[in-house]
């Protein structure tokens, strides 16, 4: 890269940077009062509306990300644009495309950042405080860790490896303790899906511990009345849009091989990816705007029009992604159209500039 190359590269970086602090800031402070008023109730403290506001910072950068980039980089460029930097660039012999290849050099750097914190960082965090919330509300949840959740019942103790929203477990273990407290026996199952008023039980193994010896029991297939409470999910399931790209991989793997519908898990899944790469096509689609030599756009032009075309896709993205799963749209194709309408916007955006 060029000294000019950097140069147009920091400034983008650097605007993107400074709007994501401001938006994650304003956020910030109404979350944090919206949990403050939540004070008092059973199970929530003060220290706790602390954690939960502070451990959501990073899900909330990386939802702030496409409209970070957008405005950061509206904002930096019309700067340079305001003080006829671009153009002496551009009277000197940097073309268009130069000026928009280093913008989006800026763009990718800042798309990996956000794809690791989106990635690595954000669903740990959310894990994090969802644990401190199960342990909080609900005196029946005993831990949650990366081994799964435990739930104790009586002398019964269960753990589940997986956890999801429509009403199932994988990798069951249940062991129950005599008055005395000596293991009495042990289950292993490899899925269970609650059915309304029943539990359906796959692959079971029960091992039961007696005077007389070890007992060994495997079946198929059983009916069980009693697990836990179905209302449990509701305070331990992680939304899609909380998890990371690997678990929804597995869990959409899971749900093909038994027939199940996927698409919920597959738009998330494909939104992950998307969601950082709708930024970088934003900045492209306003860089042409953003370099021209007018001298009449001022800084709250600049932000009313960056702040119009990002509600404009968030809107439009949302109402894709709604319509894709009413429609049963691919998941791929409802995640990526609206970007394909960026691109196309865009492209002749850059044309017209040159």
């Amino acid at each position: 890269m060029t000294v000019l190359d950097r140069y147009i590269s920091k400034a983008v970086i650097a605007g993107s940077l400074v709007a994501l602090l401001l938006l994650t800031s304003v956020n910030f402070v109404i979350d944090f009062v919206n949990e403050v008023n939540d004070v008092g109730q059973p199970g929530f403290s003060f220290l706790f509306a602390i954690l939960s506001t502070v451990f959501t910072i990073p899900r909330r950068i990386y939802e702030f990300f496409p409209m970070a980039v957008l405005l950061g980089g509206l904002m930096s460029l019309g700067s340079l644009s305001t003080h006829n930097e671009l153009v002496v660039m551009r009277v000197s012999g940097i073309s268009v495309f130069r000026i928009v290849r280093a913008v989006l050099i800026a763009g990718l750097l800042l798309v990996s950042l956000a794809f690791i914190l989106g990635e690595y960082v954000a669903p740990v965090t959310e894990q994090r405080i969802q644990g401190f919330e199960n342990t909080s509300q609900s005196k029946h949840v005993s831990l949650k860790t990366r081994e799964g959740l435990w739930v104790r019942d009586g002398n019964r103790f269960i753990n589940a490896h997986q956890v999801y929203t429509d009403y199932r477990l994988g990798n069951i273990w249940i062991y129950e303790l005599t008055e005395d407290m000596r293991l009495k026996f042990s289950i292993f199952a490899k899925s269970a899906l609650y059915a309304g008023d029943h539990w359906q039980v796959n692959g079971v193994r029960r091992t039961e511990f007696t005077q007389d010896g070890v007992v060994v029991d495997q079946k198929s297939q059983e009916q069980w009345e009693r697990l836990f409470s179905p209302d449990l999910f509701d305070v331990i399931v992680i939304e899609p849009r909380k998890m990371s790209a690997r678990k929804l991989a597995k869990y959409i793997k899971y749900l093909r091989n038994n027939d199940l519908d996927s698409a919920r898990y597959e738009l998330a899944f494909w939104s992950r990816f998307t969601i950082p790469l709708s930024g970088l096509l934003l900045l492209l689609m306003v860089t042409p705007y953003a370099i021209s030599p007018s001298r009449t756009s001022s800084v709250g032009q600049r932000l009313f029009i960056g702040t119009l075309i990002g509600v404009t896709f968030h809107t439009v993205n949302q109402a894709m992604l709604n319509l894709g799963l009413v429609y049963e749209l691919p998941p791929f194709l409802g995640a990526t159209i609206p970007l394909f309408f960026i691109i196309a916007i865009g492209s002749v955006a850059i044309l017209r500039a040159r």
